[in-house]
């Protein structure tokens, strides 16, 4: 489970800590229209055609980095020795820094490090909302219901079908119930 005090107000439905994070997805999930077939896996690829992708000999414990030189460069560089499913969640969390506007000019995103501050957990959100589509958490759960969980082996199908991290099924499942989104 995951610490998401401070995301919903009393009621659950407004994001109030880390609104930035859900309108950055929304935004993206709008202009590139994202989500046109939920049942498919998201096609990043229009994501990431203004950026320099780099796929690099990087150490274990850094999966990726986001590297904002000028307004005119940015590079995402994504360790090669990721498994694919790695490899896509880390390039779209570092999408994630970059709609979130984080100041910072490098974004690391380092091994089991999902939440080390606010600006990580920020472009996590992120990357949940886009590599995961509404519909399949609003057929898979009712919204506002904490207290349901999807089980091991739904979780296992979802990562398998959308090619991301378990533990990103689990953040969409968390935010959805929290958010009814």
């Amino acid at each position: 489970m995951y610490d998401l005090t401070g995301f919903a107000n009393r009621k659950g439905k407004t994001s109030v800590k880390y609104e930035r994070a859900y309108i950055a997805a929304k935004t993206l999930i709008a202009y590139f229209n994202l989500h046109q077939n939920p049942w498919e896996m998201v096609d990043v690829g229009q994501l990431l055609e203004n950026y320099d992708l780099r796929f690099l000999e990087l150490p274990e414990a850094i999966w990726g980095f986001t590297l904002q030189l000028d307004d005119t460069a940015t590079t995402i560089a994504i360790n090669q020795m990721l498994a694919a499913d790695q490899a896509r969640y880390v390039a779209v969390h570092e999408i994630g820094h970059i709609a979130c506007a984080h100041p910072n000019q490098f974004h690391n995103c380092l091994q089991e490090k999902w939440h080390q501050n606010q600006q990580e957990f920020e472009a996590n959100i992120v990357a949940a909302y886009l590599l995961l589509p509404h519909l399949v958490m609003a057929t898979t759960l009712p919204p506002y219901t904490p207290s349901l969980s999807l089980s091991d082996p739904e979780i296992e199908d979802i990562a398998g079908h959308y090619l991301v991290p378990h533990d990103l099924v689990i953040l969409r499942q968390e935010l959805f119930n929290l958010t009814g989104y």
